[in-house]
């Protein structure tokens, strides 16, 4: 991707289908919390790609999983801009569950309008200051690292996939939103509020969990769940259906039985999420925003719509680019898996 007069244009792109190798096992990607690929695996498919579509530079932003990192907000007293860095290193151990020694973290001010900006200053702004605390074990950081060297890529950025999908999703929109990343073992539900992330919550309910209850119900082995999944999903939703005193749609009662409980946690999750920031700021989070591969689950839009009683939307990370009209077809049905590669490669441009 490069800038061209303002516009930010796609020059070339590739994509390895991780689950088509690693189907029947713990490993059903990459990004997974339960992965045992090794580093050196991981560079062979990177290295292969990079040949496959002649990519020509080196430099390179990785995105970290959710589950992978910990975020949080601190609040700290008014204080003189060049004393937070310092408070920040003293308090950080309250937040942070592992030792400060085995991760590296950094901070982001959220209201720096009420930070006393002159150091000669003895008066002080009313009111606290939020921090928005980002750490990220040393071991996973490591791990890129060595993947980075092995491919012999230069490392411009690591960031959390959270901060890439705002990126690329969010743009410059700085009204509160709920992205609900649902991947293939973890959906994250992060409040974005005037362009900064305000709660990241994680949840092991994602496309791996709906595959699993299909192979149950229906007595057949994961590949034949994973394209019941994909082809039917819970499509026969209609907009015209009507919810019965037990929470599900008349005439869907095979389907509910199936998918609908387990969608129904995460609905649980969204909600309480929101509830939480809502009764925290007073702010309304009306909008939510899906991204990832099972948020391509057919039905499941309308169906969460429907649920949460709020305007739910698939992401278009594709919005804010240009690209050649011939990769359209392709690239829209595969928007939101791109979403966090097209907000990272934004990061730079």
């Amino acid at each position: 991707m490069f800038r061209d007069q303002g516009r930010i244009k796609l020059a070339n792109y590739a994509i390895y289908d991780a689950q088509k190798k690693y189907l029947h096992t713990n490993n059903e990607g990459i990004q997974t919390s339960s992965s045992k690929i090794l580093d050196s695996e991981i560079a062979d498919i990177i290295s292969d790609l990079i040949n496959e579509a002649k990519f020509n530079s080196r430099e390179a932003v990785f995105s970290i999983p959710v589950f992978s990192t910990f975020t949080t907000l601190m609040e700290l007293p008014a204080m003189p801009k060049e004393e937070i860095d310092r408070a920040i290193n003293f308090k950080a151990k309250q937040y942070i569950p592992i030792p400060l020694g085995d991760v590296v973290y950094g901070w982001e001010l959220i209201n720096e309008n009420k930070i006393n900006i002159s150091s000669n200053s003895s008066s002080k702004e009313s009111g606290g200051i939020q921090v928005l605390l980002m750490a990220v074990p040393k071991e996973i950081i490591n791990k890129y690292l060595n993947i980075a060297r092995l491919v012999g890529l230069n490392i411009a950025s690591i960031e959390s996939e959270t901060v890439s999908l705002i990126r690329s999703i969010l743009g410059n929109d700085l009204s509160p939103a709920c992205i609900v990343d649902i991947g293939s073992k973890n959906t994250n539900i992060a409040i974005i509020d005037k362009g900064i992330l305000s709660i990241n919550h994680n949840t092991d309910i994602a496309g791996s969990e709906f595959t699993k209850i299909i192979t149950k119900a229906m007595g057949v082995d994961w590949i034949r769940a994973e394209e019941i999944k994909k082809d039917e999903g819970v499509k026969n939703y209609a907009s015209g259906l009507s919810l019965d005193e037990s929470g599900y749609f008349k005439g869907e009662k095979e389907i509910a039985s199936i998918l609908y409980p387990i969608i129904d946690i995460v609905v649980f999750e969204i909600e309480k999420i929101i509830g939480i920031y809502g009764k925290k700021t007073g702010r309304l989070v009306s909008k939510i925003i899906l991204a990832g591969g099972s948020a391509h689950l057919p039905g499941i839009l309308g169906y969460l719509s429907k649920k949460l009683n709020r305007n739910v939307f698939m992401g278009d990370p594709l919005s804010r680019m240009v690209y050649p009209p011939q990769l359209e077809n392709i690239l829209k049905s595969r928007a939101s898996r791109f979403a966090v590669a097209i907000g990272a490669a934004m990061r730079n441009i």
